[in-house]
């Protein structure tokens, strides 16, 4: 085993039910929907995960929790997988040593303790660890891309939020303001299944895959008042929407989409900074683009840098051991990443020819 942990950590980890998790989870600033209660239902209603929410001990007090999906594969066995997780707490700033200890805990409960193949995409910044602490702790680093994204903070004057967009950007949405669009929120569950039936063909047409519509779906039946949708139309036609998802003290940007026509009464800047409004006055603080990938999709990151965020990137993916398990789920990775990934960037650069960029 590479850099097998010499020192075990005092922290427990324990199974709680989702009430607790629920009101844990409402205590985590700058929360993700990975690691709701509602995500890891659905997760196991569409895709036969079994979830189990965690909450981390010391001296009896709850410091952290987090979601681990579960899975028995052929040959590989019981893989456990944390996306974007733990979440600390608001009981005071961890220091990167308080995190070394944590991450630590998990490899001793999923690897040493329950004998799981553990994958695990940590919920913290590359500035705070790096992946030489996570080798010491048994870990190995995957060759998956880091993920960054970045943070919008609701809580100031609207014309506040207006003046920090930046400039082209703004100019776009003072022009999408004079199209005479209509805004509509989409509060019915049939409503809602139109809707993610217009998703996948989308998602279809543009030649890329994200977040499924049948695990929105799940999302919206198990905790409905956690998606906020909204549509445009002009004089009856569609022309776009968004999805948005609500957890905790902040919101995510989960899903955009746009019409031919919609592209042309630039719809996408007008409805997102309709989200923005809306998740401001509902008293949330904070706004996450929900990804940033440079690479496969410029033309997407370009237009939400352009909000005006506080960048961050992660530290990266991690497994828990080399050997056979390992280099299956390896094997699996490399066949399918590449294709996504080449998808994704085709889309986006037909996206930036028919827009002329």
């Amino acid at each position: 085993m590479n850099g097998k942990p010499i020192k075990l950590s005092s922290l427990e980890h324990k199974i709680v039910d989702i009430k607790i998790y629920e009101d844990l989870y409402g205590q985590c600033s700058q929360s993700n929907i990975l690691q709701s209660a509602a995500y890891g239902e659905a997760k196991s209603r569409v895709e036969g995960f079994k979830v189990e929410r965690m909450a981390v001990i010391e001296s009896e007090n709850p410091i952290a929790i987090y979601n681990v999906l579960l899975k028995r594969l052929p040959l590989i066995g019981k893989v456990a997988r944390i996306n974007r997780g733990p979440l600390c707490l608001q009981n005071g700033s961890p220091s990167p040593e308080d995190l070394k200890q944590l991450y630590l805990s998990i490899y001793e409960e999923w690897v040493l303790r329950k004998r799981c193949f553990l994958q695990i995409a940590p919920n913290v910044s590359e500035d705070l660890m790096s992946g030489e602490d996570f080798k010491k702790s048994g870990f190995i680093q995957g060759d998956e891309p880091k993920w960054q994204s970045g943070w919008l903070y609701l809580q100031q004057p609207e014309d506040v939020l207006r003046k920090g967009l930046l400039q082209k950007w703004r100019n776009m949405l003072n022009k999408s303001e004079k199209m005479g669009m209509e805004l509509h929120p989409v509060d019915k569950e049939k409503d809602m299944e139109t809707l993610l039936q217009e998703y996948d063909r989308f998602m279809k047409y543009r030649n890329f895959q994200s977040i499924s519509s049948d695990l929105i779906m799940a999302i919206y039946r198990q905790k409905s008042d956690m998606l906020w949708t909204l549509t445009a139309r002009k004089e009856g036609q569609y022309l776009g929407a968004i999805i948005i998802a609500k957890h905790g003290d902040s919101c995510t940007y989960l899903v955009g989409m746009t019409s031919e026509e919609g592209r042309k009464t630039n719809a996408n800047y007008l409805l997102l900074w309709n989200g923005l409004i809306h998740c401001r006055r509902a008293g949330f603080q904070w706004f996450d683009v929900g990804g940033i990938d440079e690479i496969n999709t410029p033309g997407i990151a370009h237009f939400k840098k352009g909000l005006g965020i506080m960048p961050y990137r992660f530290v990266g993916e991690f497994e828990n051991h080399r050997g056979l398990r390992y280099d299956l789920l390896s094997k699996l990775k490399r066949y399918y990443r590449p294709t996504q990934s080449r998808k994704a960037h085709d889309a986006d650069r037909q996206k930036m020819d028919r827009q002329g960029k």
